[in-house]
């Protein structure tokens, strides 16, 4: 994808999850539209989303969307696949 003015996207990041993905367990939280934000921008925490999604669903991402992962306020682990295309 070529935005105007910006550089070319060489990543596309998926997540697949492996087990029910919840806020409480630490979901990926990701700043929708962040990929077309100036590189200086910060987002604030109310501007991401928790990626909640049932096993065996998977999120696809650009690789400059800004995302992370939440905080896992449980005590299972969590177990993801994730695969980078560039």
């Amino acid at each position: 994808v070529q935005l105007p003015g910006e550089q070319i996207e060489h990543e596309v990041s998926c997540i697949w999850a492996t087990h029910d993905f919840t806020n409480d367990l630490g979901a990926t939280r990701v700043v929708k539209g962040s990929h077309r934000w100036p590189r200086q921008r910060q987002p604030s925490f109310s501007e991401s989303i928790g990626a909640e999604m049932p096993k065996g669903s998977v999120v696809i991402y650009a690789g400059h969307t800004l995302h992370g992962a939440g905080a896992n306020m449980t005590e299972d682990w969590v177990r993801t696949t994730s695969l980078l295309f560039t």
